[in-house]
């Protein structure tokens, strides 16, 4: 009995340390979570305060060359509208794509897609859409004898109208004597 103690306890402490091992393992992991989240933002943050200081740079060489005179006064004022223009639209959607990258992971997107609200919207038992009645197979067309041609008969099974076969010896009718043989169709056309 004290056997089966001590290989009981031994047990429960094994458990422990892989529950611990275990945990420590997944705290590990969302570190390595958190670090990559944190180095993709910040990079994106890094990318927009590059591009600010790159207009910095552009707006400090224009004043310089609009008190050297180089530039006019009307100039310097038309391309600084300009420029601020476009860089407040980029800079603006650099912002504004920064913040739609999700909260756990950075690298995909949140859509603010409401799917509780999507799902409540549907309704719960769709009704099918309406269907035709199935044709009857055993259908016949009667009148289709009526439509095929002289050398034709009409096939029930097939429902459609075949040439009859002639023999070799025969010759087609028709002034030049040729004809086509519509093998789709079952058909001998007689050219004129």
């Amino acid at each position: 009995m004290l056997e089966l103690n001590a290989i009981k306890k031994e047990i429960d402490e094994s458990k422990k340390k892989i529950a611990l091992l275990n945990e420590e393992k997944y705290n590990r992991l969302r570190l390595i979570e958190i670090n990559n989240y944190y180095g993709s933002q910040y990079s994106t943050h890094q990318k927009i305060i590059l591009y600010f200081i790159f207009l910095c740079i552009i707006f400090l060489i224009l004043i310089i060359l609009k008190n050297k005179n180089i530039l006019s006064s009307n100039v310097f004022f038309w391309i600084s509208i300009l420029i601020i223009s476009i860089s407040l639209v980029v800079i603006g959607y650099m912002i504004k794509e920064s913040y739609s990258h999700d909260n756990m992971n950075y690298d995909e997107y949140n859509y603010n897609f409401d799917y509780n609200k999507t799902i409540l919207d549907y309704p719960e038992n769709p009704n099918p859409p309406p269907t035709a009645p199935p044709l009857a197979k055993t259908a016949t067309c009667s009148a289709g004898s009526n439509f095929c041609d002289i050398n034709q008969t009409f096939d029930d099974i097939k429902q459609k109208c075949i040439t009859n076969i002639t023999d070799s010896t025969t010759t087609p009718t028709g002034p030049s004597g040729l004809y086509l043989i519509d093998t789709i169709n079952d058909n001998q056309i007689t050219l004129e």
